[in-house]
């Protein structure tokens, strides 16, 4: 029974009701831009219900998001409240029945008094399905939202006000520099006048002097007001203004953010890679936002690909539970699943993986249970689109994104197997957990068939790597990175062949990486295979070239050897400034610097396996479920302190030593 009353919906509802905001918020040129894909929505009408035993008259407050009837063992209850949403019950053992109807936001219910609400109901989607208690009843879903006043989605974000930096007059222009990458809002007072204000936005200086091509602009009617804040948030670094018919005295943002703090740390020798990894984190923390956002200014919809990179990252940034289960619930959706997730192969696959991430670092069996039986549905419909061979492949309905690289996309890609596998490993260790013995061993039957065609098709002896894909079951002769990038990232490769991938990746005989998306599964696998001087120098030439360059949050893409980094898609500013997979260093710090990870869900087992990779000092704290890590490498002595119960291992020079709990660790 629930000690404190928490708001409570059918399950996935909430997520999927914030997940659903933030699809239709992408505005290019003053005009909507919706997702490509189909956006679920909360079911309009829940139904609430509860065996309760009353031991005396009780006064319950019953609040909703919409319209609420309320029910005793199938009569409505008279509608005479003592005051406002209070309801007086007499003693006696009955149902409570409360049906929600809101087809404006989530529906969901607040219980409080002798009663309260919480993941012990039940609610239905249809009511006479829901009161006879058939299988179609399921476990109240609920985010610990326990402020009656407070309605689900709401005062989700805080807000901080901003001035200029610079400003000047640029012919008919005022001009406004903020100084770094920012979103929210523009405030405008001391208006005077009756006119028209356009507002340009720009990530850039040129985007926003650029009124005929900058990606987002406002054009506002003063009607008479005199101070204004624009209802759309919007993303930019810079903004020019025209007047026409009116004047006004002061501009400035309301920059809107999700108030998390920061778990992790990171400093080393390098003031450059510290520079890193500041930007990053301030990158990823603009992303971070109902769900996690792939880009604010452009797409601002939630990328599969890039949650799964942004959920790496929340593990050693942010570590926030609820961000992650918020977009993962959201990503996965309703049935009927007849598509893939983004409608892109690759990102239902990646949905899988960041999963299992997920549960290793936080555990919550119940949330894994509360997804698996759609996470089964989602894995039949690819299981049935499979071709003739047993390989998942590109038609008219689907997508292909492994990079904004030149490449094939026709007949089988290595890698979509290599990820395909990946995520049948996935659902059979799921399936073991949950005792679904059954389902768990067809999983691992059709992963263990896939991996061994995999390698009798698509392993080039002679050369050393995996080729890029099969027409009709003919392998090309084509080699790219990604296939090898993700047996090497998964473990797939041992002895030899993982040697010959490894110095494969690090030549120069397969076409370049030209985003952090793709480079930050490179450098990962790498970090696997322990080059972490590699991927040092990679970060602080790729990353700090962007950062020479000006930027102030991290780009979606980055061509060293282009001269025009502001188009993308065929449009003079179309490239996203602030991405969420370019804080890809966030993890690859973590993970392969630092060298904490999981080893048992939830980090009940963990190890260390610190890198310097050529740095002469190096440390941090990675967060933990009931702690954290702190680590520091100076002058050739380790130390560390695990601020956990949990059991920890170091690697460290040959050797392997059990970390105390809660005491210092000198080497």
């Amino acid at each position: 029974m629930s000690t404190t009353a928490q708001w409570i919906w059918y399950p996935g509802d909430y997520e999927i009701y914030l997940g659903g905001k933030t699809a239709y918020r992408r505005y290019r040129r003053n005009v909507i831009f919706p997702p490509s894909w189909r956006v679920d929505r909360p079911y309009q009408c829940a139904h609430f219900f509860k065996d309760i035993c009353l031991e005396k008259d009780a006064d319950l407050l019953i609040k909703s998001t919409g319209e609420q009837q309320v029910m005793i063992t199938g009569r409505v209850y008279p509608l005479q409240p003592c005051k406002e949403n209070t309801y007086s019950l007499p003693a006696g053992t009955y149902t409570l029945f409360v049906s929600v109807y809101s087809p404006d936001r989530v529906p969901a219910l607040f219980v409080d008094g002798a009663v309260k609400s919480g993941s012990d109901w039940n609610v239905s989607e249809n009511m006479t399905l829901g009161y006879s208690k058939t299988a179609y009843m399921v476990s109240a879903g609920t985010a610990e939202l326990t402020d009656p006043d407070v309605l689900p989605g709401d005062n989700l974000f805080a807000y901080k006000q901003l001035a200029p930096v610079y400003d000047e007059v640029i012919g008919n222009k005022h001009f406004y520099d903020f100084g770094q990458e920012t979103f929210g809002y523009v405030q405008i007072s001391g208006i005077e006048g009756d006119g028209t204000i356009r507002i340009c936005y720009g990530e850039s200086r040129e985007e926003a002097l650029d009124s005929d091509f900058c990606e987002v602009f406002d054009l506002v009617a003063t009607d008479g007001r005199t101070d204004i804040r624009l209802e759309g948030s919007r993303a930019m670094r810079y903004l020019a203004v025209e007047c026409d018919g009116c004047t006004y005295q002061d501009l400035s943002f309301l920059y809107e953010y999700l108030p998390i703090e920061p778990k992790s740390s990171f400093r080393c020798s390098d003031e450059t890679v510290n520079r890193i990894y500041d930007v990053a984190m301030y990158t990823f923390h603009l992303t971070a936002r109902e769900v996690f956002l792939d880009g604010i200014k452009r797409d601002r919809w939630a990328w599969c690909g890039d949650a799964y990179q942004s959920i790496l990252m929340n593990f050693y940034s942010f570590y926030d539970k609820p961000l992650n289960q918020r977009t993962l619930t959201y990503l996965l959706g309703k049935e009927p699943f007849d598509h893939h997730i983004n409608h892109i192969i690759d990102y239902t696959f990646y949905w899988y993986i960041a999963l299992y991430e997920h549960y290793m670092h936080f555990g919550d069996l119940e949330y894994i249970r509360s997804l698996y039986p759609r996470a089964k549905k989602q894995m039949q419909y690819v299981l049935e689109t499979r071709n003739e061979f047993g390989f998942v492949e590109h038609n008219d309905k689907t997508w292909i994104f492994m990079d904004w690289g030149d490449f094939s996309h026709e007949g089988a890609l290595c890698v979509e197997q290599i990820l395909f596998h990946k995520a049948l490993t996935v659902l059979a260790f799921f399936g073991e957990l949950l005792e679904d013995t059954s389902a768990a061993a067809q999983y691992k039957k059709e992963a263990a068939s896939l991996k061994k065609k995999i390698f009798a098709l698509f392993w080039d002896e002679e050369r050393g790597l995996l080729l890029h894909h099969a027409v009709d079951g003919v392998v090309s002769d084509e080699a790219t990175r990604y296939a090898n990038i993700f047996a090497l990232l998964y473990g797939y490769l041992k002895g030899d062949k993982k040697r010959r991938v490894i110095q494969a990746l690090k030549g120069n005989g397969m076409p370049p990486i030209v985003t952090p998306y793709a480079k930050m599964y490179e450098l990962a696998a790498l970090g696997v295979a322990s080059e972490s001087e590699y991927i040092v120098d990679q970060i602080r030439d790729y990353w700090g070239d962007m950062l020479e360059q000006g930027a102030t949050s991290f780009w979606e893409l980055y061509d060293p050897a282009s001269k025009d980094q502001f188009s993308m898609y065929g449009r003079k500013f179309g490239k996203s400034y602030c991405h969420a997979w370019g804080a890809s260093p966030l993890y690859l710090f973590g993970r392969f610097l630092l060298g904490v990870s999981p080893v048992k869900a939830a980090y009940e087992e963990y190890e260390v396996r610190p890198h310097l990779g050529g740095l002469n000092t190096l440390q941090g704290t990675v967060p933990l479920i009931d702690g954290c890590i702190d680590i520091n490498i100076e002058h050739g002595r380790l130390r560390i302190v695990a601020n956990t119960d949990k059991k920890g291992v170091l690697f460290w020079k040959g050797k392997k030593i059990d970390i105390p709990c809660r005491k210092e660790l000198v080497i």
